[in-house]
């Protein structure tokens, strides 16, 4: 298969990611508009959510290692899983770590708000 194709059929099974990356993108966006009021807060959600589109790529691109290796590196089906199933544990990995970065950025403290002036 050239690698056109991959291309092509890359971007098309990222495009099924499409509303996920619309959030994540939404959510890039606020952490930075709200950096001044929760520097630490944004900080950590901005790096969760740029994990969170990387990890759509790379996610993305593990769907077509097992085709790519089984095409291009002449690999026994057992290997190919192999390789497939640790890329996949490292993906999930990133995930959990954003995941935590997320759950930091929402529990980390922030100035009290003055009950007055609600």
């Amino acid at each position: 298969m050239p690698i056109g194709e991959y291309v092509r059929v890359f971007f098309t099974q990222l495009a099924f990611y499409i509303p996920l990356m619309i959030v994540w993108l939404i959510g890039l966006i606020l952490a930075i508009v709200t950096w001044k009021q929760h520097p630490k807060a944004s900080l950590l959600a901005l790096r969760a959510f740029v994990i969170f589109l990387i990890n759509i790529l790379l996610s993305t691109a593990n769907s077509l290692l097992p085709l790519y290796l089984h095409n291009n590196a002449n690999m026994s089906s057992a290997s190919i899983s192999t390789i497939s199933m640790i890329a996949g544990i490292v993906i999930q990995i990133i995930s959990v770590a954003a995941w935590i970065l997320i759950i930091v950025a929402i529990f980390s403290r922030r100035k009290a708000i003055d009950s007055q002036s609600i």
